[in-house]
């Protein structure tokens, strides 16, 4: 596929904002999780960008090791960290 069509290229070229509270970030996991049926693109900083979209099981167990991995890491008392082009 070039990268001229590549559907996660083309999102990732978008707007994004960031969620500064951690109740902003638990929010949006909860709003992925009970979507999880649908088709979502999960990306790690320093991994490369997702050819396909992440079943189910993968974005349950991607959620769960990024939050607990962010909490461990990110010691403060903001998120700050995490970007999406739509927190909705």
């Amino acid at each position: 596929m070039s990268h001229q069509t590549d559907p996660f290229l083309q999102s990732y070229r978008g707007y994004f904002r960031n969620l500064l509270k951690w109740h902003e970030l638990d929010a949006l996991w909860e709003r992925l999780r009970s979507d999880s049926e649908k088709a979502w693109y999960i990306y790690a900083v320093g991994e490369f960008p997702p050819e396909t979209k992440a079943t189910p099981s993968q974005l349950q167990r991607f959620i769960d090791e990024v939050d607990q991995l962010l909490h461990k890491e990110h010691d403060e008392d903001y998120c700050g960290i995490v970007y999406v082009d739509n927190s909705e």
